[in-house]
């Protein structure tokens, strides 16, 4: 279970939590049903869902007190008197890559019907302003006509749509508050009004994804027609002039350079509002702004925890976060960067966020490119720390042989 929301600032740490419910542990997961029905029973379990009235529920009046949920319920901070209330919930989603690639109408979001009943009244007035049309002129009508009812049956349906379900909680804890059937209903009246509300919004950012879609896209186009092999071209120059340097020094200037020069292309990534299906992207991004973090003490990330489980599982928070960080960075910054200045490194940050990754695994397609750069560049910035670091030790490791013979 990932918290997308929370409605006070005490509650604020639940955004960086991923909590895993077990059989013992956790009662609000049984309101999101997992089985999904055959294919051949879809449109019939559809319809029984619309067609249901009652929304599922948990409602515990005291938590407290015993009860089947007793044994089940999960405090985060420490048990309290009061009651807790959950309703199950979803939207239907148009973030979804099928979606974001299928072809759109013109005045999409509006109903293929709205569209045609707009056209027909549009015919209808510019009709009745006309003077009776000759035989030729009705003949090119006709043919208009047709070829605008073709146009019509042409229409591209709605984009595919998914389901994403999600759970509205609540609680009196540490109050005497209770919930009555009044404010059941309530409530419940405005999770629909949110659901509502959340459909609107989800239209909006879909309509602005396709649009980072076309621009990263774009941008993608660019680098591959020329900017790759100009950016490979000055790196091999560098390599040519830099001979003599260690090879872990040769690889990071070598990819800081890369990044540099790519600044107008990774820099967009904040504007992608759907997180990647797979969390690596986002660490990859997460573990790049922690180096910056490191050379400039301004933490930045608040959501990346010491147990960093928020991203075996990946909020939409914890990626929107990650994004916007990673547009706050300069090229001013990343030119002055420099691991073998930096006097404390948190290693363990980036071998806990680049666990399991390489530059293959991530892999070579759209957005996955640019990771790929930023993978690179972490990873070659942790190798010149370390590389420093044990040159630094094996230095002093003389100095005190030399002391100990002296002696």
């Amino acid at each position: 279970l990932l918290y997308e929301a929370v409605s006070c600032k005490e509650n604020e740490f639940l955004l960086s939590t991923t909590f895993v419910p077990t059989e013992s542990k956790g009662v609000v997961l049984q309101l999101i049903k997992s089985e999904e029905a055959d294919d051949e029973d879809a449109d019939e379990a559809e319809k029984n869902q619309n067609e249901s009235k009652a929304r599922n529920k948990i409602h515990i009046e005291n938590v407290l007190l015993p009860g089947p949920y007793q044994e089940k319920l999960h405090f985060f901070t420490y048990p309290k008197v009061g009651s807790f209330l959950a309703f199950e919930s979803s939207v239907k989603s148009y973030l979804s890559k099928e979606a974001i690639q299928a072809e759109l109408r013109p005045q999409w979001p509006l109903p293929i019907e709205e569209i045609i009943s707009e056209q027909q009244q549009a015919e209808e007035t510019v009709a009745e302003n006309k003077e009776e049309n000759t035989e030729s002129e009705q003949a090119k009508d006709n043919e208009a006509d047709e070829n605008e009812e073709k146009e019509q049956k042409e229409m591209p349906p709605d984009p595919p749509q998914v389901d994403k379900p999600f759970i509205v909680c609540m609680d009196t804890l540490g109050g005497e508050q209770y919930y009555d059937d009044a404010m059941l209903k309530w409530i419940e009246q405005h999770v629909e009004k949110l659901e509502q509300i959340l459909g609107q919004i989800d239209v909006k950012e879909f309509l602005q994804q396709r649009q980072f879609q076309a621009t990263i896209d774009a941008r993608l186009k660019e680098y591959q027609d020329a900017l790759k092999s100009e950016i490979e071209a000055k790196i091999n120059e560098m390599e040519k002039e830099n001979e003599s340097d260690p090879e872990p020094i040769k690889l990071f200037n070598k990819h800081k350079y890369a990044i540099e020069a790519t600044q107008s292309l990774w820099s967009v990534i904040a504007d992608s509002i759907m997180k990647p299906e797979d969390s690596v992207f986002c660490r990859v991004i997460a573990a790049f702004v922690k180096l910056f973090e490191q050379s400039t003490n301004e933490p930045k990330l608040s959501i990346i925890r010491n147990d960093l489980s928020q991203f075996e599982a990946m909020s939409d928070k914890a990626w929107s976060e990650c994004v916007q960080c990673l547009k706050d960075i300069t090229l001013q910054q990343i030119n002055e960067y420099n691991p073998a200045e930096i006097q404390s490194f948190d290693c363990w940050i980036v071998e806990a966020l680049l666990k399991d990754i390489n530059a293959e695994s991530i892999g070579n397609e759209e957005l996955a490119v640019v990771i790929t750069m930023l993978y690179e560049f972490v990873d070659a910035s942790y190798n010149v720390f370390k590389y420093i670091q044990t040159k630094e030790s094996s230095i002093s490791e003389d100095k005190n042989t030399q002391g100990d013979e002296t002696a």
